[in-house]
């Protein structure tokens, strides 16, 4: 199990998921793991976390078919979340 897991809600983010995603894959501690929650995004969101999933293994990624409100999609991303911290 990783030391820490981070969940990361997205929806439409396309813009900015590549950034998000590369902060976290470049840090220098490397005991985590990845939760990525896409809440049922119609951009290229789901393309961008599916790419860091199949090249990182500490990613990981579900594209859900259906959109939930935002607090939802939070909980969803922490509860799937591995590790001894959050």
């Amino acid at each position: 199990m990783a030391r820490i897991g981070v969940g990361v809600p997205t929806y439409n983010g396309g813009r900015y998921i590549r950034e998000c995603l590369e902060c976290l894959q470049n840090q220098t501690f490397e005991d985590f793991d990845v939760f990525i929650s896409d809440n049922g995004s119609t951009d290229e969101t789901s393309d961008i976390c599916a790419e860091f999933a199949r090249t990182d293994k500490r990613f990981r990624h579900v594209r859900y078919a259906e959109t939930i409100d935002a607090a939802s999609n939070f909980s969803r991303a922490r509860d799937n979340s591995i590790g001894d911290y959050f």
